[in-house]
């Protein structure tokens, strides 16, 4: 011990400093470990969700959003529904011709290239709370996926709110 010292010593302040920064190394490297933490598995993104299957979704407000199916998104991440959003608003989900017949919306002005969605989830829990409920299938979408924005199931009202002005 003190070998390396000694190219310290033509400077004593540089020493005295030197000293200092190799006893707090020692008390450091002395110190008992914590204890080992457990590492949480990490959350894939997931769906049963079918291509061309169109959702109602309860807003927090009541009103119903109907969320359509027109392709998927996969990476390390999981694998989350890319949807586009109906150009419907109401209380009670109409039928299979109807909803057919209707095209998607964009979002607001500052947003105005938004119009196809990714839903994705941060934890199981998140989409398990989601209010969300089979309408109807086989609906051909009326874009291609592509270009799409995110959204998170635990934040979907705010945003809903924020970028379609949905309350």
């Amino acid at each position: 011990m003190g070998l390396d010292l000694a190219r310290w010593d033509e400077d004593k302040s540089l020493k005295k400093k030197r000293i200092l920064v190799l006893e707090r190394l020692r008390q450091k490297l002395n110190t008992t470990l914590p204890p080992l933490k457990k590492v949480e598995k990490r959350y894939l993104n997931s769906t049963d969700w079918n291509l061309e299957d169109v959702y109602s979704f309860r807003l927090k407000s009541g009103k119903v959003v109907l969320i359509h199916v027109i392709g998927f998104h996969q990476d390390k991440g999981g694998k989350g529904p890319v949807c586009e959003i109906l150009d419907w608003g109401g209380k009670s989900v109409p039928d299979k011709k109807a909803i057919e017949k209707m095209g998607y919306i964009f979002a607001k002005p500052h947003f105005q290239d938004i119009c196809q969605i990714l839903f994705a989830s941060l934890s199981v829990k998140d989409f398990q709370s989601a209010k969300v409920n089979l309408v109807a299938q086989g609906i051909k979408p009326k874009q291609k996926c592509g270009n799409y924005s995110v959204i998170f199931w635990r934040y979907i009202d705010n945003q809903f709110e924020q970028l379609f002005g949905l309350l």
